[in-house]
């Protein structure tokens, strides 16, 4: 009955702080999801523009000096092209 009397209240303040294990590994998880963020962006490019805002472009433009709606752009296998000159490399949401 002795072993009773060293136990500690769990409402004493040495159990309410986190212990030093638990504190680093809280710091290691925040530093990896930002750090996890950071690679995927690298590796598969980071969403931003219209599309990823919610809003769909409803203008285009090409390089080749085309501008004109979504409708008009062309639908390939390879992607979306320009009516004018059936490029994908120079179209841009305007």
């Amino acid at each position: 009955m002795g072993g009773a009397a060293l136990k500690k209240p769990k409402d004493s303040p040495e159990a309410a702080k986190p212990s030093a294990l638990l504190q680093n590994l809280a710091a290691i998880a925040a530093h990896a999801s930002g750090a996890h963020r950071t690679y995927r962006d690298a590796r598969h490019g980071s969403s931003s523009g219209p599309a990823s805002a919610g809003k769909q472009p409803t203008s285009w433009g090409c390089a080749c000096g085309w501008t004109g709606s979504a409708k008009e752009l062309l639908v390939r296998e390879g992607g979306l092209r320009c009516p004018s000159c059936d490029g994908a490399h120079g179209l841009k949401p305007t």
